[in-house]
């Protein structure tokens, strides 16, 4: 998944806040593409819901994509044409439904709409509007049939943050609303228990990243890993990516600084993050880089002893994210090995063997396009 850098996302929530926004200049329309019959109804089947963009002359469209893991199809859910401060959306298969942003001036009465969020039933055919306008839609995706989402809007003081959206009354509860400097990044759900991983950061702090270079490397600000529980009512932090050793302030008042340093040595992970799935109990996965502007590499966490090494898999990393199976025993991963096909694999951890799926001639084909294009997201979803 091709997702838009911190720096970009903060630029998108400025404007969406404080500037003038752009009219909508192309009545919005969307396009049915593919029968939702084609698509996987078995319950629990696993899917990967992809979304790509390209700029048009006037306005922007947005192609919704669903791959079945089981039957190894992809087909096109949904086109959308129309304006939007970031594109961004979800299929949610078992209820024949796809969720996606929108410019919310549809009269053009005003010109700092923002996005709202719209829904299309891919059975009647039919769509209309679930949230109010004046909103930035960063993150979707769908567990046990509710809707979740990193979101900016009056409800969270402008902050994008880890929401929930009810779908029939368009109410967006995100999980710190008095919280002003708090952003959540990226969200991860573990379907087998339930269990989101969330990343946040300060916004004052990153807006601080370039007084932090060192050899000219702009050094990342600190990060915070969240479990959170589906409801949001419970939430702790497991781990924090920083310069500082992973101890309470009380250890540090009765450690010596040599046994300081050793510990400072082998806990302390300052880096960018981003794309995390949980591997079992103690060891997470997600993609991380020392350096602000620099490449993503497969990382793994173990919070029980607060380190991170790399993950090893043949093939260089390519910049869609990673995903844990729900049993546990497979890795989806995009990948580039040598002699073989550009794509997502699936990685079997028993043996170490890799199955491609699809890549990039497999999205064109269904998509249809020419010219360019971006993955704006990729996710994997069980139903």
């Amino acid at each position: 998944m091709k997702r838009q850098s911190i720096l970009y996302i903060t630029l998108l929530s400025i404007i969406l806040l404080f500037s003038v926004g752009c009219e909508q200049t192309e009545k919005q329309n969307s396009t049915k593409k593919a029968d939702s019959t084609k698509m996987t109804d078995k319950e629990d089947a696993p899917y990967f819901c992809i979304v790509c963009h390209k700029n048009g002359k006037n306005s922007g469209e947005t192609a919704f994509l669903v791959y079945d893991i089981e039957s190894k199809t992809l087909v096109q859910a949904l086109d959308v044409t129309g304006l939007c401060e970031f594109p961004m959306g979800v299929v949610d298969v078992k209820n024949d439904k796809v969720y996606y942003s929108l410019w919310g001036d549809f009269e053009k009465k005003g010109t700092r709409a923002g996005d709202c969020l719209m829904c299309y039933d891919m059975k009647t055919k039919k769509q209309w509007q679930v949230t109010e306008i004046h909103h930035l839609f960063d993150y979707l995706t769908i567990y046990n049939g509710e809707l979740y989402g990193n979101i900016a809007g009056r409800e969270s003081n402008g902050n994008p943050q880890l929401s929930k959206i009810n779908t029939e009354t368009g109410k967006i509860t995100p999980i710190e609303p008095d919280n002003t400097d708090v952003w959540y990044k990226d969200i991860s759900i573990d379907y087998q228990t339930g269990e989101i991983l969330a990343s946040s950061y300060s916004n004052y702090a990153s807006r601080r990243y370039d007084k932090n270079v060192k050899k000219d490397k702009y050094i990342p600000w600190p990060f915070f890993l969240h479990s959170i529980s589906p409801d949001l009512q419970a939430s702790k932090v497991i781990y924090t990516f920083s310069d500082a050793p992973y101890t309470s302030l009380f250890d540090n008042y009765t450690e010596d600084n040599k046994t300081l340093n050793k510990k400072r040595k082998a806990t302390a992970n300052q880096m960018l993050i981003s794309e995390f799935s949980r591997l079992n109990d103690h060891q997470i996965l997600f993609l991380g880089a020392k350096d602000v502007f620099g490449d993503l590499s497969l990382k793994l966490l173990d919070t029980t002893s607060k380190t991170v090494s790399d993950f090893k898999i043949d093939g260089k990393k390519l910049d869609e994210p990673c995903y844990v199976s729900k049993d546990k025993k497979d890795i989806f991963v995009s990948l580039e090995p040598k002699g073989s096909k550009s794509g997502m694999y699936r990685y079997h951890l028993a043996d170490k063997s890799k199955e491609f799926l699809f890549g990039g001639k497999e999205l064109r084909k269904a998509l249809g396009w020419k010219g360019e294009y971006e993955i704006v997201t990729l996710q994997l979803i069980y139903q």
